[in-house]
């Protein structure tokens, strides 16, 4: 933990190319394998033994037909129904693509001819996540003479953003020989032709301000041993800076990058190579000398750069004694303007990059010339360090602070900004949270979990990579606050965020799906002059991290009295992750969590089964759980369509492992709530047998000592009213749901199943509680009464205790509050039943 209904006009900071024109050129071959040449000794092609099938491969020389002089001989030694028994697999390519063509020359012999054989092009494609899609042609026939064949894939409405892409060649279980050639593997994207449209800039040196905040900056790195030196000075004094590096120093000094922007210090492009930008030889030079290093940066640290540095200073432009002349050159500011980079140069230059500069002569230059809102550039050079030492406690005490360039802008619009990890912010619903960039990845699963296939997981781990039922909190009083998320890749889905103003929600904002889009969300007090508590609620089905907020200048956080609050997990499949509702807040368990005032991990799935993957991560990552409530198997049942038998196993061993740790946390099991969907159109079964199935399983459990295992009927408790589709919950329903959970409960858990005498010594268990079949009774004494009655007072069974076990038959009873009376040597003692 980080010191852990107004409709609001969303602001999304996108990154949009306006400036540089673009000419499609030609399709990329990913794969292109003329004669096979190479097809077995290398990783571009690989045998595939796909449904147990057999065979071998070999080259044929003298076989070609367009070009080269080898073709790739498949021999399939079985023969079975089952398509694709044995083929060829190409290797992974990345792509970007979302279109892809295969092609392929391809024949048999004469025996092959007289077998009919056949075969297919597959084409699989791995999205974001690691999860493959298979993409099957029909079968082609072949004959003694090389054909092309010939097989495309528009998977551009799937939805998915493809990584890498291969093909595959599926033999039809026929014997024979398959005789390969001239594959191509074409995905369709298309290489760039440059054209700047050039622009003038202004370079920003300075804000226009009077308080004393400055940045400093630093060019030329990363460097091995300065660049942390330098930022753990700041560090000394609550300060952050600006390091503007060069791509082509990047390498061997990663993990240095990766911790200062942990450290929450700034990071500009300074070019890839630290050429002086406009003399390059053309439009793409200069283009890629600046997105190289975009580039670089994002695909290394998924950061992405606000601010440029042109090196020497030299954007093009004013090369003339400030006049405009025929070689000035506004390339490089129309590569800033379409991409949206901001040009900084500085007020104050420390003068340390000479071969005769010392530390003296830095000191004094900055000092001198340092001005509230000033920009300092300086260079990452020991002299440079020597000096900061020196002169940081001056500054400091004449009242300078320091912010990164980004920050002092911001300052200059009436912003302070307040990072992700002040620890007066705290974040619940993420039991995994870790710093990027100084960004918080807030997660409810183990990065193991995400790891992991969805065949491992028994639920998909894009869609576990959400946020439901996350909430950050805290508390000012400034009368306008930015609170500023980033949607990171994962998930398809539009977000919704909502906010609430001293537990009453004042904003519910959806934005569109943009992968690394920043997201603003303006806040308006509704209590002037007063401190508020704020809570805001992250989306059900997006990743969405935590940058930070903006407080209006001269506000700031207030402490939030932080509670000891009772931990309760809830672990189900899409109705508890949220499907059918559209924000966190109108979820069953956030609000059956608000309803007792817990702390809520929601680590629902939507589509999942019963995962023992899921029930690991649980018994091995979290500490004390006071409550967990377990509603799953409609997935089991009618998505995968397992036998009950499965399911059966599935949840035992989920409820073992997760008892192997969490021995007295009271777990709450769920039957299946209403569907529409009557039985299972894969296994045969009904959703009652899934539902006996758990019945069972905690009635066998509570009969072997697990008496704080509870059973809840839910199709009991839901309707058909409360669908909106054949299974999931409307934003109603749900609220209906929520408060029938919360009464049945809050039952137990103020009765507590179990009677303790005045020596503190348990004298009798009560279980389950609720309760639709048999009470069962344990420590019991033998030879006692036992009476029940229900609430009037009218008594219903009176039984003489014969074993100090032992069970009482409820079912024929009507719903409702029932007491168990029984004597003790102290006398009478009466606990609360409720029957369903």
């Amino acid at each position: 933990m980080f010191s852990n209904t107004n409709k609001m006009k969303p602001i999304i900071i996108l990154t949009v190319i306006l400036l540089v024109q673009v000419r499609l050129a030609y399709s990329q071959n990913l794969l292109l394998n003329p004669g096979f040449e190479t097809a077995l000794v290398s990783t571009e092609w690989k045998k595939a033994s796909l449904t147990g099938g057999d065979g071998n491969v070999s080259f044929i020389n003298g076989e070609n037909v367009n070009y080269g002089n080898q073709a790739c001989q498949l021999t399939c030694t079985l023969s079975n129904a089952n398509f694709g028994a044995f083929g060829l697999k190409s290797h992974d390519y990345a792509t970007q693509s979302k279109v892809f063509t295969a092609k392929m020359m391809v024949k048999t012999d004469a025996e092959g001819l007289q077998n009919n054989l056949g075969f297919k092009i597959q084409i699989v494609g791995t999205i974001t996540g690691g999860d493959k899609k298979y993409f099957a042609s029909q079968e082609f026939k072949l004959t003694e003479e090389y054909q092309e064949f010939t097989y495309t894939k528009d998977a551009s409405s799937l939805g998915f953003d493809f990584k890498q892409v291969r093909v595959m060649l599926q033999c039809a279980g026929y014997k024979g020989n398959y005789f390969f050639d001239d594959a191509v593997l074409d995905d369709g994207t298309t290489e760039e032709e440059i054209t700047i449209v050039p622009a003038a800039i202004n370079p920003i040196t300075k804000i226009s301000t009077t308080d004393k905040i400055v940045a400093f900056t630093f060019d030329d790195g990363p460097h091995s041993t300065l660049s942390l030196q330098l930022a753990e000075l700041f560090n000394q004094y609550n300060g952050k800076a600006t390091f503007f590096n060069v791509g082509d120093k990047l390498m061997g000094n990663e993990e240095i990058v990766t911790e200062l922007l942990k450290q929450g210090h700034e990071i500009g492009n300074h070019s890839m190579s630290h050429a002086r930008v406009p003399d390059l030889e053309d439009d793409a030079a200069i283009y890629n000398e600046i997105m190289d290093m975009q580039n670089l940066y994002a695909s290394t640290f998924d950061y992405h750069f606000k601010l440029f540095r042109a090196p020497f200073l030299d954007y093009g432009q004013l090369r003339n004694n400030d006049t405009v002349t025929p070689e000035e050159d506004y390339r490089v500011g129309g590569v800033l303007e379409s991409n949206q980079l901001i040009p900084i140069n500085a007020k104050v230059y420390s003068g340390d990059s000479g071969a005769d500069a010392n530390a003296l002569a830095v000191l004094t230059k900055i000092h001198d010339g340092i001005v509230p809102g000033a920009i300092i550039l300086c260079h990452e050079r020991s002299h440079t360090l020597e000096a900061l030492r020196s002169l940081m406690p001056t500054l400091v005490q004449e009242g300078y602070r320091f912010v990164t360039v980004s920050d002092l802008l911001r300052y200059e619009e009436g912003w302070d900004r307040i990072a992700a990890t002040h620890e007066k912010i705290i974040i619940e619903g993420a039991n995994y949270i870790s710093n990027s960039n100084s960004e918080l990845i807030l997660h409810r699963h183990s990065d193991a979990i995400y790891n992991n296939s969805t065949q491992e997981n028994l639920f998909n781990s894009l869609k576990a990579r959400s946020s439901s039922g996350i909430l950050v909190k805290f508390k000012t009083s400034s009368p306008q606050i930015n609170a500023r998320f980033r949607i990171r890749e994962g998930n398809v889905s539009s977000s919704t965020f909502g906010v609430f103003q001293n537990n009453a929600l004042s904003i519910e904002q959806t934005y569109p799906y943009n992968t690394n889009d920043e997201i603003i969300i303006p806040i308006t007090s509704h209590y002037s002059n007063e401190e508020v508590e704020y809570m805001i609620s992250l989306p059900l089905w997006t990743d969405a991290s935590f940058i930070g907020l903006e407080l209006e200048t001269d506000y700031e956080l207030v402490q939030l009295d932080v509670e000891n609050k009772p931990v309760y997990v809830a672990y189900g499949n899409s109705i508890t992750h949220g499907r059918g509702q559209n924000g966190t807040y109108e979820t069953y368990p956030f609000i059956v969590s608000r309803q007792f005032d817990w702390t809520l991990y929601n680590l629902a799935v939507g589509g999942g089964k019963t995962s023992q993957k899921m029930a690991e991560m649980i018994r091995d990552d979290f500490g004390e759980i006071d409550v967990l409530t377990v509603l799953i198997g409609f997935n089991d049942f009618n998505g995968e369509g397992v036998s009950p038998e499965i399911y059966q196993n599935r949840l035992i061993n989920f409820l073992s492992t997760v008892r192997e740790k969490h021995t007295d946390t009271r777990i709450f099991c769920i039957t299946m709530t209403h569907t529409t969907v009557t039985v299972s159109e894969k296994s045969g079964a009904t959703p009652e047998l899934f539902r006996n199935v758990m019945k069972n399983v905690v009635s066998e459990r509570n009969a072997n000592g697990d008496t704080q295992l509870y059973l809840i009927e839910g199709d009991k408790i839901t309707s058909e009213q409360a669908l909106n589709d054949a299974v999931h919950l409307n934003i109603e329903g749900a609220a209906d749901f929520a408060e029938q959970l919360f009464l049945q409960m809050k039952a137990v858990i103020d009765n507590d199943a179990t009677a303790i005498d005045s020596s503190g010594k348990e004298v009798l268990s009560v279980f389950p509680n609720p309760c639709s079949g048999k009470v069962h009774l344990r420590n019991v004494k033998v030879g006692s009464l036992i009476h029940l009655h229900d609430v009037n007072g009218y008594q219903l069974k009176t039984i003489m205790a014969d074993k100090s076990n032992m069970d009482i038959t409820i079912s024929e009873l009507t719903s409702g509050y029932l007491f168990v009376s029984y004597s003790t040597e102290k006398g009478w003692m009466t606990e609360k039943v409720l029957k369903i």
